[in-house]
């Protein structure tokens, strides 16, 4: 079987019961640099016609900002990290206060993922695997080449390649020093070595694997921001994901 189940109370973020209120107030931003495991793409409604194997083959261009560079956007930043709480915090509230819900704001805001160099390459995936059976959880994909089973399903996309380094600025207002430990364990930060984490596969044409690589933790005072020492924080992040490692695994591979 291409995926699993990521056992969770509830897969979606409906809901807030006493959520922190929205002021630009006690801000912590994240500098993160991730690092491709595998080729990354996350597509735009745009294609190609090239010639494979002698015969015409669309591609699916790869999503582009609006200086034409490739990227992964901020909202699928924000939607696989989100994911990725609801994975590893198994708390609902958190997660819909943190990331927001219907009629509620997010708290954590993302720019676009950008890469540090700019060839893409031209990989063959997939359609999306439909569930074979319902699950009660988080959906994830298992397989380390999510390519389809016959030549009929075969689709092109640009990707950025692996091993490239990609490039975020995350930043969590009216925070709390929990709010940024449990942000950091969603991105799979680790003490003894961060966990590679997934994008894409809940829409079809969205799939990779990602490490952080290096993060630094600023205090926003207004007037300047200050550099802040990120050990205990990354500690704790490691922590939480110790401690629900047999429940989560799967989704940290």
């Amino acid at each position: 079987m291409a995926y699993t189940w990521i056992n969770v109370k509830q897969p979606y973020r409906i809901g807030v019961k006493n959520f922190t209120q929205r002021f630009l107030d006690n801000i912590f931003v994240v500098k993160a640099k991730f690092r491709t495991l595998s080729p990354v793409a996350v597509c735009s409604d745009e294609t190609d016609v090239i010639l494979k194997n002698n015969k015409p083959t669309v591609v699916y261009k790869h999503f582009t900002d609006n200086n034409g560079k490739p990227v992964i956007p901020a909202s699928s930043v924000k939607g696989f990290i989100a994911t990725y709480h609801t994975i590893a915090i198994n708390d609902p509230n958190r997660t819909a206060d943190l990331f927001g819900t219907m009629g509620l704001m997010s708290r954590v805001l993302f720019s676009n993922l950008k890469p540090t160099q700019f060839n893409l390459k031209i990989v063959r995936i997939g359609r999306q695997w439909p569930p074979r059976r319902r699950g009660s959880g988080v959906k994830v994909y298992l397989a380390s080449q999510l390519l389809s089973p016959t030549n009929s399903q075969e689709i092109y996309v640009e990707a950025i390649p692996e091993n490239i380094v990609l490039t975020t600025l995350i930043t969590i207002t009216n925070a709390t020093e929990r709010d940024l430990v449990e942000l950091l364990a969603s991105m799979g930060v680790h003490p003894q070595g961060n966990k590679p984490i997934r994008l894409g596969r809940a829409k079809g044409l969205g799939m990779g694997r990602i490490k952080v690589d290096e993060l630094e933790i600023y205090k926003n005072l207004f007037i300047r921001k200050e550099q802040i020492d990120s050990k205990n924080y990354i500690a704790k992040a490691g922590e939480i994901l110790d401690n629900e490692w047999s429940r989560i695994k799967d989704a940290f591979h």
